[in-house]
């Protein structure tokens, strides 16, 4: 069973945000670094989505009530008040796309807009 939680981002998250970013923007990806800055930003709004699933199968080696965590997008945005919200990146995992999680995302960070009255 999957469960998908949307959270702020976090530090321990920067391996996954540059895997996620890599195979969402082969071209040009945001590198390590700047992710980092963004989590370490004040004005930034970093989100992501989680997901987490039952790893036990068949073929698993660990216990059946182990469960992986995986982020499979987020959300970068920076709240100027009292006037200005800035989006700078949305990426979902490839194999989570047209299942509306960017909508969830944008939703929340509007959400979180109107709390600030911006």
């Amino acid at each position: 069973m999957q469960k998908r939680m949307l959270r702020i981002a976090e530090p321990e998250d920067i391996d996954e945000l540059v895997k996620l970013e890599e195979l969402s923007f082969p071209q040009e990806p945001w590198s390590r670094r700047m992710l980092q800055e963004e989590l370490n930003n004040r004005l930034a709004y970093f989100a992501v989505i989680e997901e987490t699933s039952d790893a036990a199968s068949e073929d698993s080696s660990e216990p059946p009530d182990a469960e992986k965590n995986r982020i499979i997008a987020y959300i970068i945005a920076w709240i100027i008040e009292p006037f200005e919200c800035q989006i700078g990146s949305i990426a979902v995992h490839p194999e989570r796309r047209r299942e509306g999680l960017a909508e969830k995302m944008l939703q929340a960070l509007f959400m979180r807009c109107r709390e600030l009255s911006v």
